[in-house]
């Protein structure tokens, strides 16, 4: 402690004091020049550096969600365009159940060969008026039919396989007049048209 207070009385006396103070003036007028020179130079460019990749970050994170984004629309646009294409399929398929209007007619006639098959007799064939629904118009028609029960369920499984589409909606049966062992049915069936829109 004693030599501490011996070096700053050295220091403090006389001439040494003004050349330590000269000393010490030059070196904080040299560091605050070089501080203005150099160090606050570099520490703007830092900062301005650091801002410029502050904001690059910034800007790259909104692309990379906007091409996220991107990316996910254009995986549900494939979605939705297959099963756009897949329902488009079954529609094809459908319409090419469903009967043209030139084809309700020869439909219609073509119930009785079924009857031929499985030896059940069309007594008669009456259709009714056309219902029109917003996509399709539905005809229905009635069947009489006699033969026998067996015979007549096979007839009914034969009607609902056929290439074009017919619905049976009600069945109702009775005794053949003729023959005990033969039934009568009174099938009541529809099959639709397809509206092509215009």
């Amino acid at each position: 402690m004693d030599r501490l207070k011996q070096f700053f009385r050295k220091l403090l006396t006389g001439r040494k004091l003004v050349v330590n103070m000269v000393f010490f003036l030059s070196l904080i007028i040299g560091f605050a020049v070089f501080q203005n020179i150099y160090i606050f130079p570099k520490q703007k460019k830092i900062e301005a550096a650091t801002e410029d990749l502050m904001q690059l970050t910034r800007e790259m994170s909104a692309l990379q969600i906007r091409v996220d984004d991107k990316k996910l629309r254009a995986r549900q646009e494939a979605v939705v365009l297959e099963k756009y294409r897949s329902l488009e399929e079954r529609l094809e398929r459908a319409k090419e159940m469903l009967p043209t209007r030139d084809d309700v007619s020869g439909m219609l006639e073509g119930l009785t060969e079924p009857g031929r098959r499985t030896n059940v007799t069309v007594l008669s064939l009456l259709p009714y008026p056309p219902e029109d629904r917003p996509k399709l118009t539905r005809f229905s028609f009635k069947l009489q039919l006699e033969g026998r029960y067996r015979n007549i369920g096979r007839y009914l499984a034969i009607l609902e396989t056929l290439d074009r589409l017919i619905v049976v909606d009600n069945v109702q049966l009775s005794g053949s007049e003729g023959d005990s062992r033969n039934v009568q049915a009174q099938v009541l069936a529809s099959t639709y048209l397809f509206k092509e829109e215009r």
